[in-house]
């Protein structure tokens, strides 16, 4: 009997530890800006959704004078300059 316990609780860690595993890995990053529901995968894109609520528009255009929150947003516009 005691042999019986000690493997359901083995069995019982392990599977603890699994849901811990799956847990991290769904970890969801969610945006905190007033009325802005967003929720998302990784850090790298809520990182970028939030510059869409700043103000800093930190990727500058090399032939005018124009700057954007997204470097997608920079190439973009690049475009009409080639």
């Amino acid at each position: 009997m005691n042999e019986h316990l000690q493997l359901s609780e083995e069995i019982m860690k392990k599977s603890l530890q699994e849901d811990e595993k799956i847990f991290e890995k769904e970890k969801l990053h969610v945006c905190t800006y007033e009325d802005c529901n967003s929720v998302f995968q990784t850090q790298a894109e809520w990182e970028e959704h939030a510059r869409m609520h700043a103000v800093q528009r930190p990727f500058g255009c090399r032939y005018c004078d124009k700057a954007f929150k997204t470097s997608g947003d920079l190439s973009k516009h690049s475009a009409i300059h080639n």
